[in-house]
């Protein structure tokens, strides 16, 4: 137990870090790492924050790189870009670009909770079950946010990961659902994936089936605290590593302790990038 505070007061400590020297980053030598851009949809009527990090050697390479997608990226992209470049630099890894997705509101306002149920809450049947129909969120991903990112980067079409959490999780699980063509890796953070019978068909192999499912990885994390219950962890854990409700993918699911609903997605973040983008994978 000791060992797991440690390992977690030394993950939170790094990501704070990254957040005091937010204001500092247009000073740093890497600065042609980092861009920002904002992206209106016209599916939408609204306007998004596009946060990108590059690897290193991106601008000499001349190579195409796996592309991570972060929703929620206003929590998720300080730290994913902390601790991505670190386990880049140490060879932990292979080398991917970063991009975080966030509206054009503050953290705290109210309209960002209004957006985010606008945007990640599935289209669902009569029955309030996940239905496949087009959704403007969707539209936007697809048809402009990513031509926008292949347009300006050179990015492996075929290597995108879709990082969520929370709600977004809800989404994420039903785009593997409705088009498993869009990433190929997904990585769920404390997600959502109780509510309109999501966890139904993922028990039941239909989430995840996307016929050439070879090399294709899924990373789930949640916190004892989010599950108290033993026997409903030890049941959903079962269930989801069943190797019929992921054919042919190579799935992990992840436990932290002490956290919570809040913090736990930081704490998973490393465990999530090495099983992603291992060098081993």
């Amino acid at each position: 137990m000791k060992k797991i505070e440690q390992q977690t007061s030394l993950v939170l400590l790094f990501c704070m870090f990254s957040l005091s020297c937010s204001m500092e980053r247009s000073e740093t030598a890497n600065d042609s790492q980092l861009e920002r851009f904002t992206l209106q949809s016209h599916q939408l009527n609204d306007t998004f924050n596009v946060d990108v990090w590059l690897p290193e050697n991106y601008h000499d390479s001349g190579k195409s790189y796996p592309l991570l997608l972060l929703l929620d990226g206003e929590s998720a992209f300080d730290p994913a870009k902390l601790i991505g470049s670190y386990l880049q630099l140490e060879k932990e890894i292979a080398e991917f670009a970063i991009v975080g997705l966030s509206y054009n509101v503050g953290f705290s306002d109210p309209l960002l909770d209004a957006k985010r149920s606008r945007d990640f809450v599935p289209p669902l049947d009569d029955q309030g079950i996940i239905k496949k129909v087009d959704t403007a969120y969707y539209t936007f991903i697809r048809d402009e946010l990513l031509s926008e990112l292949d347009r300006r980067y050179r990015v492996d079409t075929d290597q995108r990961t879709l990082w969520s959490y929370s709600l977004s999780g809800s989404f994420a699980a039903w785009l593997s659902y409705h088009d498993p063509s869009l990433f190929r890796h997904y990585i769920f953070a404390s997600a959502n994936l109780i509510q309109w019978g999501i966890f139904e068909k993922l028990a039941g192999g239909e989430i995840f089936n996307a016929g050439d499912s070879s090399k294709r990885r899924v990373f789930i994390s949640y916190d004892q605290t989010e599950i108290p219950d033993p026997e409903i962890l030890e049941r959903g854990r079962a269930l989801l590593t069943r190797p019929d409700a992921f054919p042919g993918y190579d799935v992990k699911f992840h436990l932290t302790e002490n956290e919570s609903h809040a913090s736990s997605y930081f704490v998973s973040m490393p465990t999530a990038l090495r099983h992603i983008y291992g060098l081993e994978k």
